[in-house]
């Protein structure tokens, strides 16, 4: 039986336990995942887990390891389970089906799908760019809790950049990647983290996003044309067809009438998008962007934040502006001190912005 394919798994498990399992393997590690297991009686704990596929002609078993509560135990008498067994017995391209059975005796039954879509699928309105930006500025008056984003093309879906490059196992991000980033900052003499602080992750997670890293964030500001100046910034002369994508996202409202609770540690197995507002210190782009985050363990995200709004009503709506409008954007925008000189501080910003001035490419 062939191995599962990489992304992003999520289903249920059944038996002693009733919750959401979610498995999440990484493109370039196929055969390993990182397991999370959210249980629905609140009074038991839920898990994060390694996990070891291995295959053979009759079976696919994965071996999980390293188990560990993400609270502490509500119930003293809890007996916890150390590790557990995967069996594989249904396996489609995007659906699977199986047993379980872990070492404190829990046992039953699971199937999970592949939840990979990559299209866009957000409420979204066309408009022109000189009606933009009153009509911006008007709706941030009314709603003071929007927050914005642009991305330079709008049949891309919210994904983060982390996502984008076809990893999915946050635990191996955050224990591997992070660690070998901040030892090689340290070595340049640059600032050092200390990880298991959660407000120097974060702002190492911030610095790192500023920078062109990958991580699980995604980048929003407070200001919209702030947000409409990072949709139209790359685009050149060739780019003409097509529009930019700017997100209006009530993030209180999310907060409180949709997802229902903010996630406060990476290794939450809860899916969750939670707005984050990290401090600035060390990182000089913070304060002219305006910026903050939302950091998310979950690919496909726009269907995640739709799917609520069946219950709590809208959180979150797109409007695009033709990529045509690209050079009158920038220099409305530069006139207005939106700028690359000012959101990107240091040389490379401010030739960029006297590029994007004086030439159009």
């Amino acid at each position: 039986m062939e191995l599962l394919s990489w992304g992003q798994w999520v289903g249920d498990l059944k038996g002693s336990n009733q919750g959401t399992i979610i498995l999440n393997i990484d493109e370039d590690k196929p055969g390993y995942g990182g397991l999370y297991f959210y249980d629905r009686n609140a009074d038991l704990s839920s898990y994060n887990a390694a996990v070891e596929f291995q295959a053979t002609p009759e079976a696919l078993i994965g071996h999980v390891k390293n188990m560990q509560p993400v609270e502490p135990p509500k119930m003293t008498d809890e007996v916890l389970p150390t590790s557990a067994t995967l069996k594989v017995v249904r396996h489609l391209p995007n659906i699977v089906e199986g047993t379980w059975v872990a070492d404190n005796g829990q046992k039953g039954e699971f199937s999970m799908h592949r939840r990979e879509s990559t299209q866009p699928c957000v409420k979204h309105t066309t408009i022109e760019w000189a009606d933009f930006i009153h009509f911006a500025l008007e709706q941030k008056r009314q709603n003071p809790n929007l927050v914005f984003r642009g991305q330079p093309d709008s049949n891309l879906p919210l994904r983060t950049s982390f996502h984008r490059t076809n990893r999915r196992d946050i635990l191996r991000f955050s224990q591997s990647d992070m660690k070998k980033l901040n030892e090689n900052l340290k070595a340049k003499g640059m600032s050092s983290y200390d990880l298991g602080n959660p407000e120097d992750f974060a702002r190492l997670l911030s610095l790192a996003q500023h920078h062109g890293y990958p991580t699980p964030l995604l980048d929003w500001s407070d200001s919209p044309l702030v947000a409409a100046y990072f949709a139209f910034k790359n685009l050149r002369k060739t780019d003409s067809a097509g529009c930019v994508r700017i997100y209006f996202f009530d993030c209180q409202k999310w907060e409180l009438e949709g997802q229902g609770f903010r996630s406060s540690a990476i290794y939450d197995p809860r899916f969750t998008l939670t707005t984050l507002r990290i401090s600035g210190e060390g990182n000089e782009r913070a304060t002219p962007q305006q910026s903050l985050f939302t950091f998310t363990n979950i690919t496909d995200i726009e269907h995640w934040v739709t799917a609520h709004e069946k219950v709590g009503g809208e959180f979150i709506r797109a409007y695009d502006i033709k990529k045509s409008s690209a050079r009158n954007a920038i220099l409305d925008l530069d006139r207005m001190n939106i700028n690359a000189d000012y959101l990107l501080p240091g040389l490379d910003g401010s030739f960029e912005a006297i590029r994007q001035r004086e030439f159009y490419l």
